[in-house]
């Protein structure tokens, strides 16, 4: 998990708590910009996360706004540790 929080920049003030890994397939439709996840500071835990990973952001149509676009695989969700 610190290898994910690092690379991603996810800091711990915006998503606390377990982080889980899962598969799925972006239907036709889905806006999606593709690049390098930028460093950003955790104010929580007063340190840099660097960045530096692979990073996909959905514009418009989010799993959240429109689950139709997306197939999720249930059977590939892990915890990270």
């Amino acid at each position: 998990m610190e290898d994910v929080r690092s690379k991603l920049a996810i800091s711990t003030e915006f998503k606390s708590g377990n982080l889980y890994k899962v598969e799925f397939t972006v239907k036709p439709g889905v806006g999606v910009r593709e690049g390098t996840a930028g460093d950003m500071w955790d104010a929580e835990q007063e340190m840099r996360l660097p960045g530096g990973g692979h990073q996909i952001n959905f514009m418009d149509k989010t799993p959240r706004t429109n689950p139709e676009f997306y197939h999720v695989d249930v059977d590939s969700l892990r915890a990270l540790k």
